[in-house]
């Protein structure tokens, strides 16, 4: 019996071992697949259109677009009214209406670390 057990685990450690892949190589296999870099990086532009429902049962209307390279525009209508928060590639600002501001203004720091992930086209897995 131990010799079957010990034979079992030995076989199951065995097949684990053979269909391991590292995050890279997966990655790099759905890059393959899906024409490579190039026809990714031939896309220049991204529309994201959703719904986002709140505490309380808000719900709001979320648009986000990229454009290549860097550049990020998102809208949040909320109640009749749009807020934008966007990054150029060199700037990032936001108009907040909700909060009685209608005017442009500098995003914050955090605000800022926020964007510049969203403005990441391919996002953190592909790279050229």
């Amino acid at each position: 019996m131990r010799k079957l057990i010990g034979a079992l685990a030995g076989f199951v450690l065995a097949a684990a071992g053979l269909g391991a892949q590292t995050a890279d190589e997966i990655v790099a296999k759905y890059v393959a697949k899906i024409g490579g870099m190039p026809k990714i990086e031939s896309i220049k532009t991204l529309k994201k259109t959703g719904k986002f429902t709140g505490g309380g049962g808000f719900e709001a209307k979320v648009v986000e677009e990229n454009k290549r390279p860097d550049m990020v525009r998102q809208e949040l209508v909320l109640q009749g009214m749009t807020g934008i928060t966007a990054y150029d590639g060199k700037t990032g600002w936001k108009i907040e209406p909700w909060q009685g501001k209608n005017d442009v203004e500098p995003l914050g720091e955090e605000e800022l670390k926020a964007i510049l992930e969203d403005a990441d086209f391919d996002g953190p897995l592909v790279r050229a």
